[in-house]
């Protein structure tokens, strides 16, 4: 547990009372008073703000709220925390309620090629040296959503020159709150947490929210925030919500 040490000085009044030898009638005892000091340590407990312990529906560093507190350590690649990771907190309000996965900047994969000159609408942000496929199921895991963003970004922004406020994952990746920038579109599974602890974070529309998630070449994983069915959506949709989240430890 992260504690914070407060240390207090106080001060004592006290009194030392001083040898009387009587010289002359009447006289009176010399004192002398002095002083000390008290030092009293209080502990108190880091708030999960401050890097302490933390518990769904708390206040996590970034201002989001906790929705996912894991059993032990997971690596976001990109976010602060890197491979000591314990915690998911999701920011307090939507950045869209209605924009595209991926764009029709010619800069993403045909299926099978290394080559990046592709319309990103119906091809992959994947390179084929790392086998498509693989990197669809990988993308899926909680702590693959920064990792996710990082790379729609390098294909439509870093590439393709997009901008930030075209496609979900570029709002994701331009958002900052309290001091903190690694914000990333949910991966999947990362979505799903959230979808789970709804009740206890609030404010969630019941409508779909984008995952980071690549399905295939034309379609990105979706869910929906009444029935909790994550389903396939089109890239070029805008029908689709957006909420980020962050990592840390």
């Amino acid at each position: 547990e992260k504690l914070l040490l407060v240390t207090l000085m106080l001060p004592w009044a006290g009194q030392d009372v001083g040898t009387h030898t009587p010289t002359t009638t009447g006289d009176t005892a010399r004192q002398s008073a002095t002083t000390s000091t008290t030092t009293t340590t209080t502990t108190i407990p880091l708030t999960c703000a401050q890097g302490g312990v933390c518990e769904v529906g708390q206040t996590g560093p970034g201002g989001g709220k906790v929705f996912y507190v894991a059993g032990s350590t997971f690596t976001s690649s990109g976010s602060d925390c890197g491979s000591s990771c314990r915690y998911l907190e999701v920011a307090t309000s939507d950045l869209s309620t209605g924009i595209v996965w991926a764009t029709n900047t010619s800069f993403c994969y045909a299926a099978g090629s290394s080559v990046g000159n592709q319309n990103c609408e119906s091809n992959s942000v994947y390179s084929n040296i790392a086998v498509q496929a693989t990197s669809r199921t990988a993308s899926e895991a909680i702590g693959m959503g920064m990792a996710n963003t990082t790379r729609i970004h390098t294909r439509l922004t870093a590439a393709g020159d997009v901008s930030l406020s075209s496609y979900a994952a570029g709002l994701a990746w331009d958002y900052s709150n309290n001091g903190k920038s690694d914000w990333h579109l949910p991966s999947k599974d990362e979505l799903n947490q959230l979808y789970l602890a709804r009740t206890a974070i609030g404010g969630l529309a019941f409508q779909y929210y984008w995952s980071s998630s690549e399905l295939d070449d034309s379609n990105a994983w979706r869910q929906s925030f009444v029935s909790g069915l994550q389903v396939v959506g089109a890239k070029n949709s805008a029908a689709n919500y957006v909420r980020v989240v962050r990592a840390f430890g």
